[in-house]
């Protein structure tokens, strides 16, 4: 089962945790897409790095948005580059506030792929939509709270 993960930065050089990131990445089977949202600072030379200290590194990616066009393209953009990749049974996707959650993303898959039915995906107003197999971990964890 492929599993992938989309992590959303803007600016955020200052709050990256490369060690912790890669400590988990290391332990973990996930594919997993760093998108860089058109950053000021050096957010992309540090996401470089956590690819490059990662054990899997070659699943992890980092992709450079050049414009900040907003959250949905950039998880867009990560949800498009993972699926030239492979095929995803699921892809969660959250952003860099919320990194203290990746220590548990195997907990948050096995409860999507078990309960699916109760989530819901990115909406999007395509017919190909790219977005029909990802789900962003905000409402994973408010959904959670509600049937646990």
């Amino acid at each position: 089962m492929n599993l992938g993960i989309i992590i959303v930065f803007n600016n955020d050089a200052h709050i990256i945790n490369v060690d912790y990131i890669v400590k988990i990445l290391n332990a973990n089977n996930f594919k997993i897409c760093l998108v860089n949202n058109a950053s000021k600072d050096n957010t992309s030379s540090i996401l470089n790095r956590i690819k490059f200290e990662s054990n899997t590194n070659s699943d992890v990616f980092v992709l450079d948005n050049k414009q900040d066009r907003g959250l949905k393209y950039a998880v867009k953009a990560g949800a498009r580059f993972l699926l030239n990749e492979t095929e995803f049974n699921s892809i969660i996707y959250l952003e860099s506030n919320i990194l203290m959650y990746l220590k548990n993303m195997a907990d948050y898959f096995f409860q999507l792929t078990t309960q699916k039915e109760k989530y819901k995906a990115c909406p999007t107003r395509s017919d190909r939509n790219v977005l029909k197999d990802v789900f962003p971990l905000a409402e994973l964890l408010k959904m959670n709270n509600r049937f646990n």
